[in-house]
């Protein structure tokens, strides 16, 4: 009977131990959960990153530990509870190799329980008895990774350690996800909300497309290639019969291109209004970004920029780089391109530009232009070219002001298939009505 006993007694126990077991098991459980919960809903990497530390410290008992961050190659550390870990790097794993390196190289949770006999350290006084290490990651790349040192009830790390720090790393690499996925549409709603308000700005240092001179019809066409463009033109008036045009191109594209073409715009309009002389403008301009180069990154400027004098029915210029504009008078098919000996603005602080001019009649046209009007491509990958484009401005030649810029546009739509190819597209057309 006394043998039956402990034979019924055997599994009863085995049960208990199994039932505890699994409570364990289910409490280990929630307590993850809950603890992956908390960290999927931080959004900031640095505050995952500690709380990480922190809550691995708890869940495996450990005494230290720190966090280490890859930064050009290498794994720096980040972050210490009581862990040297500038040392890590050095610590080697006997007939192994450095221990961060086999981290990297397994990609998976390492547990030394006898680190005191497993790890090299080149420092006696660190007292490494047990230590578990596990990389941190995102998006599959390993990032970083986490050390921690003995128990605080002096036993060892084992496999329900390696386990329940697998599944804490698992809640941070969703976290840390999450973090950029988060940080990444923010800097975005910034860059929107930037080029938007740059966008805004540059519309309103361009003319109005009604320029409002006695005998004169002015029509103009913008298309920048991104949300904000590099191309520029101005008309700068003096009185009824005295005015500036102005049209360029600044190297790049985007916010620093407008940036560019608003300082441009601004020194422009000053040296004007103070009375220069053409050549004296543009050479005080070129004085000007040449100083300034460094800052700007090198970038440059073609620009070309005339003055009518409506009395004596002149146009003094300077091309400075720029595609020659076209002057087209009534009657002739001849294009008269205007162009003088110049080059770009912002580059040669020692070169002296100097005027051309031409006797303008009523019935003239001109056309102003930047590159982007016949550096475009059809569907088939063909440029439009110099020769076509020029061909396009004979065909319409003799429509009426308010149809020439729109059948101009109308042909080289087809022209800007490509819009990874399409630059900054400016078309300004000056009419002297006779």
């Amino acid at each position: 009977m006394i043998e039956l006993k402990e034979r019924r007694s055997q599994p009863e126990g085995m049960h208990q131990l199994l039932a505890k077991e699994i409570e364990e098991l289910n409490f280990r459980l929630e307590n993850l959960g809950r603890i992956g919960a908390m960290i999927t809903s931080i959004l900031d990497i640095d505050t995952i990153l500690s709380v990480l530390l922190e809550v691995s410290l708890q869940i495996v008992d450990g005494e230290v530990g720190g966090i280490l961050i890859m930064e050009n190659g290498k794994l720096m550390p980040k972050i210490a509870m009581g862990l040297e870990t500038e040392y890590t790097n050095e610590w080697r794993v006997k007939g192994r190799g450095s221990l961060l390196e086999i981290l990297m190289a397994q990609n998976e949770v390492i547990c030394l329980e006898n680190a005191e006999d497993e790890l090299e350290t080149d420092n006696d006084k660190m007292n490494i008895r047990s230590l578990i290490a596990a990389p941190v990651s995102s998006k599959g790349d390993t990032i970083g990774a986490i050390v921690i040192a003995n128990k605080t009830d002096g036993q060892r790390f084992g496999a329900k350690d390696v386990s329940n720090l697998a599944t804490l790393i698992h809640f941070t690499a969703v976290a840390i996800d999450n973090a950029k996925l988060v940080q990444l549409k923010l800097e975005k709603q910034q860059m929107d909300h930037e080029l938007y308000l740059a966008e805004q700005v540059q519309a309103a240092l361009l003319p109005r497309k009604i320029v409002e001179i006695p005998g004169i019809v002015c029509n103009s066409t913008y298309i920048p290639a991104r949300q904000i463009g590099g191309d520029y033109f101005d008309i700068i008036i003096k009185d009824e019969k005295h005015f500036a045009i102005v049209i360029g191109d600044v190297t790049s594209k985007g916010i620093p291109a407008a940036l560019i073409m608003s300082a441009v715009r601004s020194m422009i309009r000053t040296e004007y209004r103070n009375g220069k002389p053409v050549d004296g403008i543009i050479n005080s301009v070129n004085q000007l970004m040449c100083e300034d180069s460094e800052r700007t990154g090198g970038r440059y400027v073609t620009l070309f920029y005339g003055h009518i004098d409506l009395n004596e029915m002149t146009f003094q210029f300077i091309n400075a780089g720029h595609p020659p504009p076209f002057l087209i008078r009534r009657g002739n098919d001849e294009l008269i391109m205007l162009n003088s000996p110049g080059t770009i603005v912002g580059q040669f602080p020692e070169f002296r530009f100097a005027s051309g001019s031409v006797i303008l009649k009523r019935g003239d046209r001109i056309l102003f232009y930047t590159d982007g009007a016949f550096e475009c491509f059809d569907s088939k990958g063909s440029m439009l070219g110099w020769r076509n484009f020029t061909e396009i401005i004979k065909k319409h030649k003799n429509l009426k002001p308010s149809e020439y810029l729109k059948q101009i546009s109308v042909d080289l739509e087809s022209y800007m298939f490509d819009k990874d190819k399409v630059d900054d597209t400016t078309l300004l057309v000056l009419d002297l009505m006779q």
